[in-house]
């Protein structure tokens, strides 16, 4: 599965407030491709998965350039 379509699931399980089903998609992914992916969701949905995951920080240190979480 590419990010793109990787990135839409994950927003659709968010939007459903599937916020442990989305984490768990995570559990065999890089973090840089999980950073990748992130970066194609809405930001205030990343920002909430983000939030959720064990290893955000490593996460994080991928994400360049990525707006906060009041668009900015």
């Amino acid at each position: 599965m590419n990010n793109k379509d990787f990135a839409a699931k994950l927003n659709c399980a968010i939007e459903q407030q599937k916020f442990e089903q989305s984490v768990n998609q995570f559990q065999d992914q890089r973090p840089i491709d999980v950073s990748n992916a992130l970066a194609l969701m809405e930001p205030n949905l990343a920002w909430q998965l983000l939030e959720r995951l064990p290893n955000r920080s490593t996460v994080f240190s991928y994400l360049e350039g990525y707006s906060g979480r009041d668009g900015t």
